[in-house]
């Protein structure tokens, strides 16, 4: 793992294909309805800066809401999540409070570990909103 600045970040804008964003969603302390509001921003500030982003998050969050499956249910989404793994660039995963410690991002950094894939730390300021890119 290292972290995203702006060297790393100008050389991920040449892949082709997308960058995977890990984000904390089930236990994020603000609730689930925040996290899928940061993960949203953070979704949002990467491709501004050229990225194009897939977020398990933002893609899933409606779509159990408005399509009624459980948006708590891990293994679920766990099993659609790998098949995006498997042919993502690498991960960018989200230094947002809970993002070390959550079950959901440890499993996708595992899962793409085993791909032999890269996986970038990306800063995130809690208060604002925002991603920090050094």
């Amino acid at each position: 793992m290292q972290k995203l600045t702006i060297d790393t970040l100008e050389a991920l804008k040449t892949n082709n294909g997308f960058w995977y964003l890990a984000t904390p969603y089930t236990k994020y302390h603000a609730g689930i309805y925040t996290a899928y509001k940061m993960a949203c921003v953070a979704s949002a500030q990467l491709i501004h800066n050229g990225l194009v982003i897939f977020s398990p998050i933002v893609h899933s969050h409606p779509i159990s809401k408005y399509g009624g499956i459980d948006p708590l249910d891990g293994k679920f989404w766990m099993s659609l999540d790998n098949k995006f793994l498997a042919i993502t660039n690498g991960v960018i995963a989200l230094e947002a409070p809970g993002w070390d410690t959550s079950i959901g991002v440890q499993e996708e950094l595992k899962i793409v570990e085993g791909y032999k894939k890269p996986i970038y730390l990306l800063g995130w300021d809690d208060i604002n909103f925002l991603i920090n890119i050094n």
